[in-house]
């Protein structure tokens, strides 16, 4: 019983700070919660494939559908002319709005690296900082510009283009579910597509 009442603890809290960014964002409010029910069915289907059904099994499918909702936890440290502009982003702009995913994850590292155990953190962790990199190595938050300056960072894992498998898997089932999201869904800058 105290197993459960702790599991049901953390998926409270995990609630609790995904809503702290929709009162940032309210925009994004819909799209925290399909997060977790996109990742979850992500992770489901790939349950069945050879290459990943030793590795996803239901624990993953459900401990991602808790963490995915932290994905952008860190927009909440983004100025509002950034996160409640309707035109497109100016390159300073974007460049800060790519800080989120070193915000977020610095949040969940901290949070997480209290707790001597695996918990959602964990997962979520890996989640917000790594959503926005991508299969080729051109992700982001590898290189911020300023001033026409590259500055590079150095956490480990944060600093280096990750490619490939490198990404953790969380994290490029998050980006999937992401991309699909934003598109099939209406923005104050664009129109919904449809699924097909």
């Amino acid at each position: 019983k105290s197993a459960q009442m702790s599991k049901k603890l953390n998926e409270v809290s995990i609630l609790g700070l995904s809503k702290i960014t929709e009162a940032r964002d309210i925009s994004t409010s819909a799209h925290i919660r399909r997060m977790g029910d996109l990742c979850y069915l992500l992770a489901k289907q790939l349950s069945q494939h050879d290459r990943y059904k030793e590795y996803i099994g239901d624990q993953y499918c459900n401990d991602i559908r808790v963490a995915a909702p932290l994905h952008d936890v860190g927009r909440v440290g983004l100025p509002d002319y950034v996160l409640q502009k309707e035109a497109g982003l100016s390159v300073s702009e974007f460049e800060t709005m790519k800080m989120h995913v070193i915000i977020g994850g610095d949040l969940i590292a901290e949070l997480q690296k209290s707790l001597p155990y695996r918990t959602y953190y964990t997962l979520a962790k890996d989640i917000a900082y790594h959503h926005h990199q991508k299969f080729d190595g051109t992700g982001y938050p590898n290189v911020l510009l300023e001033n026409h300056q590259e500055s590079f960072f150095i956490q480990e894992g944060i600093g280096t283009a990750l490619k490939g498998t490198d990404i953790p898997l969380s994290a490029r089932i998050v980006a999937v579910a992401d991309v699909y999201d934003a598109l099939v869904s209406k923005r104050v800058y664009k129109n919904a597509m449809t699924h097909d």
